[in-house]
């Protein structure tokens, strides 16, 4: 027979192992259920045994099955359960406490397992006795010691001769244990009858119960113990002062948990020297030796009040030692803390570089204790190590903080085919918002087409006010240029800092005007992010200083002085962007012409990938901008990395530097909207090209220069009044204004197209010394940046034959709505339907030829809306702000049910796409009105 046709060899049977693995599982539970028993026990001694079980346990784990320690470990193992057994059975009545027969069950399942597999092992030896020479081998050995290895950078793995590793874990009750009943006395029974009627009357006079009192309070304390003859304080020995050594590098490394993180005058290349002090104290703590590594969990244990800087300390420090005990004695004492506590434990496990961990979290993670199961899937997920099969199981949870996490880790885990199969259920089936969020991110994060078409839908449905967020915000990162007019429809109705934020990394040149107007707003959050916003898409420049509050927390007694105005408050001078809206008008107004509304553009010029990555090196970059920034490159590009904004700097750099060399070897096209773009099949082009929303383009919402009082808010009628809309002012030249100065005119040697900049993408770094920000952008091959200069509208440009691919076919039309629905080919382009164009509007649109008036559109019948332009924009506020009152809203304007709503909604989106200073004024009444909603 040859060889090949030999069948494989199975793998032996490892019933010594799995017996062990059941033990240890079950003795930890019952670890946890001791502090829950409120009886008078023998702690100290149930917790000794139990401790040496799991000892006994783990060196079962590292040994082979003809080792002597592999059966006298299990049977060893065995006699201390059930010693800890008979201790938990005279503390009390089992079926009067439950968590004591938890705690009995739990040690019954423990003792079966090892009996079970001693006995196994037994057989396996008797069978193999001839290869029992020499005292039994071993193949899987503790770790040996290895030559001390400095961390630099990163935590370093640490090996050092020790004994396998048991939790010293507080057994306290958690709650006060009830007083045991005194025993009754007995006493000695009448002989004779005398004696009976002598007990008897002695009981009726109440002698016999004063008698009894006596005696009780007769019995004598324990004589006091004399003291020594010689006194004298020992000196303090080596392994105690090891100890010492040791708890202070656990505190050192509790405190640099919070010195790691960056503060608001620092960046994230800021953290590496507090990083390396960090990792300094636990290669000391490693230097000690097995004399400290017994007391981690006690530091834990001994904090008066949940403390996530201990967690940390513990996660880390037993993360960075080899071996599978340490990490269990981690899990143990994780099972012991509150929840509290489980951010530092996520950030510990994270960053530490134990191998053990990933198997340790997946086993918790299939438990039956939620919270536990949830840190877990956490911990897994950013170490992005999750199993598949088990985030493919655990997406299906019902519970929905497991649902998320698994979710999110489908992201990264798994194959990409059998990952979406999976995602596409949860979205189709859950009800939860943090479930549906985090499946719509996965599978933008894997390049799944049909997730845009779930968000757009999303927006145009009835979605709570949450996940309607959620989905602009992912469209914002990873949509098409025709979703504009829903994002911009969505912010307008509930603006938020993030989403403003979220229309600048869009990079859509037609949400310039509606930034503008955000920069009116009282918020100051969301003035700030509009300006952001505004700086990230065009690179203006627009730049001023001002001084502000330093964000630091004050002692006490300084608090008050600031607070009684006895004490200034510490400032700091800042440069941010400026937030005029009238500066930032004038600068639009002027450089109009510069932008292609048909090129996704950031910092001013075609947006890049490599842009992101310029985003995420450049230090000036806030730590959340940075994330923002990490997810929108996953999701543009489809990537998988293990780059994480929250790892050590050093790994950073190194997968930041790993990062450009893909991006830039992936030659990814410039100025494209899409993502998942490095798929390796990508859909043909479609066949015509995807026309441009006629309104976003030329969008302009003016603002007064001076402010006006607030109106008072009065909920429109049939016949009420139409409020007026600011009117348009005319440009300024740049004599108008007194912070522009004139530019003079550059020579013809300038008019070629400066080198991008590394940086240019980002709104915050200020633009070098003696460079123009209002530089033109480099022209692309697909389309121009600047327009022809006789064309009569600031925006319009014509689509270039060769757009690149799209990665889905085009939406459908949402919520029947016409302003969602799909455009004619030439931009600015009305519909028969839409009838003559106002008297109020633009001069310009009657001229014959212009590209955006369709032939036979005049004299077409237009649908006459049954609301009024302040009914309609008032119904579409308060149903974006108060979704549960839909009904309510729609009767108190006339309409019976939703589908009168729709037809007087696609009645009145017809008008507006047809009239773009109609529709200006409807966006300034959505604003309006949903400033009014009362809080």
């Amino acid at each position: 027979m040859s060889s090949s046709s030999v069948p494989p060899r199975a793998a032996p049977a490892e019933p010594g192992k799995n017996a062990a693995a059941l033990a240890q599982r079950a003795v930890e539970d019952v670890l946890s259920l001791v502090p829950e028993i409120p009886l008078q026990m023998d702690r100290a001694g149930v917790g000794d045994r139990l401790r040496r079980a799991v000892q006994c346990a783990y060196a079962v784990l590292d040994s082979d099955v003809l080792a002597p320690v592999h059966h006298d470990g299990l049977t060893e193992a065995a006699a201390l359960v059930r010693e800890a057994r008979a201790l938990l059975v005279c503390a009390g009545d089992r079926r009067e406490e439950p968590s004591l027969d938890r705690a009995l069950d739990g040690l019954d399942l423990a003792a079966s397992a090892l009996v079970m597999g001693a006995r196994a092992v037994a057989q396996i030896q008797l069978a193999r006795r001839s290869e029992l020479s020499g005292g039994g081998r071993r193949s899987s050995e503790p770790p040996r010691e290895r030559p001390f290895r400095a961390s630099q950078g990163t935590p370093s793995l640490h090996a050092f001769a020790r004994r396998p590793l048991v939790p010293e874990l507080s057994l306290d009750p958690s709650v006060p244990p009830r007083e045991p009943q005194p025993a009754p006395r007995k006493l000695k029974p009448p002989a004779t009858l005398d004696a009976l009627k002598a007990f008897a009357a002695a009981a009726a006079t109440g002698e016999l119960e004063k008698k009894l009192g006596e005696d009780a309070a007769e019995v004598p304390d324990a004589p006091a113990a004399a003291p020594p003859r010689f006194v004298h304080e020992p000196a303090v020995e080596e392994a105690e002062m090891l100890r010492r050594l040791g708890r202070d590098c656990l505190e050192d490394i509790a405190i640099h948990r919070d010195l790691r993180r960056p503060n608001a005058i620092e960046t994230w290349v800021d953290q590496e020297p507090f990083e390396q002090r960090l990792l300094d104290n636990l290669d000391c703590f490693a230097s000690v030796g097995a004399a400290a590594l017994p007391l981690v969990s006690l530091y834990f244990a001994e904090a008066k009040a949940p403390d996530p800087g201990r967690a940390f300390a513990v996660a880390l420090t037993f993360g960075s030692i080899e071996g599978r005990d340490t990490v269990g004695a981690a899990v143990a004492t994780l099972k012991h803390s509150a929840p509290e506590t489980y951010p530092g434990w996520i950030e510990g496990l994270r960053l530490a570089p134990n191998p053990e961990i990933d198997a340790a979290m997946a086993e918790l993670a299939a438990g039956s204790r939620v919270p536990l199961a949830a840190v877990a899937l956490e911990v897994l997920a950013l170490r992005q190590s999750a199993p598949f099969e088990l985030a493919s199981r655990l997406a299906w949870s019902a519970r929905p903080e497991l649902a998320e996490r698994a979710v999110r880790a489908l992201a990264v885990a798994g194959p990409r085919d059998e990952a979406i199969a999976v995602i596409e259920g949860v979205l189709a089936r859950t009800d939860s918002d943090a479930v549906f969020l985090a499946g719509a991110e996965a599978a933008m994060r894997r390049g799944h087409g049909p997730a845009r078409s779930l968000l757009r839908a999303t927006l145009s449905g009835r979605a709570g006010p949450a996940r309607a967020a959620g989905a602009a915000w992912l469209l914002c990162l990873g949509g098409h240029e025709a979703d504009l007019e829903p994002l911009l429809a969505c912010v307008a109705a509930a603006p938020t800092a993030q989403l403003a934020r979220g229309l600048g990394r869009f990079g859509h040149v037609g949400a310039l005007g509606f930034l503008v107007s955000l920069l009116g707003s009282g918020d100051e959050l969301l003035v700030g992010a509009a300006a952001e916003a505004l700086e990230r898409i065009t690179g203006a420049g627009l730049r001023e200083t001002v001084e502000e509050p330093w964000e630091v927390e004050l002692p006490p007694e300084a608090a008050a002085a600031v607070e009684a105005d006895a004490l200034p408050i510490p400032v700091r001078k800042v440069e941010k962007v400026v937030t005029d809206p009238v500066r930032w008008e004038h600068w639009r107004r002027r450089n109009a012409r510069r932008f292609d509304p048909e090129v996704r553009t950031r910092g001013g010029r075609p947006f890049t990938v490599q842009s992101l990555v310029d985003e995420l090196e450049a230090t000036s970059t806030p730590p959340p901008r940075r994330h923002e920034a990490a997810l929108e490159l996953w999701i543009a590009t489809g990537m998988i990395s293990a780059f994480s904004a929250d790892d050590w700097v050093a790994r950073q750099r190194a997968h930041l530097a790993e990062l450009r060399d893909r991006v830039s070897s992936a030659n990814f096209p410039a100025g494209r909207w899409g993502f998942g773009l490095t798929r390796s099949s990508m859909p043909p082009p479609p066949a015509a090209p995807v026309s441009y929303p006629p309104f976003a383009s030329t969008m302009v919402i003016e603002l007064p220069v001076e402010p006006t009082e607030a109106l008072p808010f009065v909920p429109p009628s049939p016949g009420a009044a139409p409020p007026r809309a600011p009117s348009p002012a005319p440009p300024a030249d740049d004599g108008a204004l007194p912070f522009v100065s004139p530019r003079p005119a550059p020579p013809a040697s300038s008019q070629q197209t400066p080198p991008p900049s590394a940086h240019a993408a980002l709104p915050f770094v200020a633009p070098a010394e003696g460079a123009s920000p209002l530089a033109p952008p480099a022209a692309s091959a697909a389309s121009s940046s600047v327009p022809p200069a006789g064309g009569a509208l600031p925006f319009v440009a014509t689509r270039a034959e060769g757009r690149p691919p799209t990665d889905e076919a085009p939406a459908p039309p949402m919520s029947g709505s016409a302003l969602h629905a799909p455009r004619d080919v030439l931009p600015f382009k009305r519909s028969a339907a839409a009838g003559p164009a106002p008297a109020g509007a633009d001069a310009r649109q009657s001229r014959a030829g212009l590209p955006f008036r369709a032939p036979g559109e005049a004299g077409a019948a237009a649908v006459t809306p049954t609301l009024t332009l302040e009914q309609h924009a008032w119904l579409w506020a308060r149903r974006a702000v108060e979704p549960a009152r839909c009904a309510e809203l729609l009767a108190q304007q006339g309409l019976a049910s939703e589908d009168a709503w729709l037809a007087a909604d696609r009645a009145w989106q017809q008008r507006l796409s047809a009239d773009r200073a109609l529709h200006e004024r409807w966006l300034h009444l959505i604003a309006h009105y949903r400033g009014q909603v009362p809080r």
